[in-house]
């Protein structure tokens, strides 16, 4: 955590002298996410996100969203990130999150198929949820995800 404050103060410094880097601010802004400053986090992704809104800044955003089960919000944000660039793993894979959360096998199931063929490494990150463990419990065609 000490890291993550250290950097979150470059990255303070950095923004304040290079106010216009889009680029900068949205790092900053996930690392405020990931320090645990999520209010603040969401309130920068909107700032930052109007009128160019990428596909990887909506998915971070529907992350912390996530994060605070805003589940319809996320759902929302994580959708509208694939129809920005449909080519992105990691909204599927969140996507496939919700689904999960919400005891819909077949979503889970379809996002996650769509996640890994677009990024084979989201397949390692199956096992390590406790979510996707309760499916692969519970429901024995995900087996092959294992």
């Amino acid at each position: 955590m000490n890291e993550r404050i250290a950097l979150l103060d470059q990255y303070n410094e950095y923004t304040a002298s290079n106010p216009g880097d889009k680029n900068l601010a949205m790092n900053r802004v996930v690392m405020l996410d990931k320090i645990g400053f999520i209010s603040g986090a969401l309130s920068e992704y909107d700032n930052l996100l109007k009128g160019d809104e990428g596909g990887a800044g909506v998915n971070n955003r529907g992350v912390a969203k996530l994060k605070t089960n805003r589940f319809t919000e996320a759902e929302v944000d994580f959708m509208d990130a694939i129809e920005k660039d449909p080519k992105l793993a990691e909204p599927y894979f969140n996507l496939a999150l919700i689904y999960a959360y919400r005891g819909l096998p077949e979503k889970t199931a379809e996002n996650l198929d769509r996640s890994i063929a677009l990024n084979s490494r989201m397949k390692g990150l199956i096992a390590s949820n406790p979510v996707f463990n309760n499916m692969m419990t519970n429901n024995p065609e995900f087996g092959k995800f294992k």
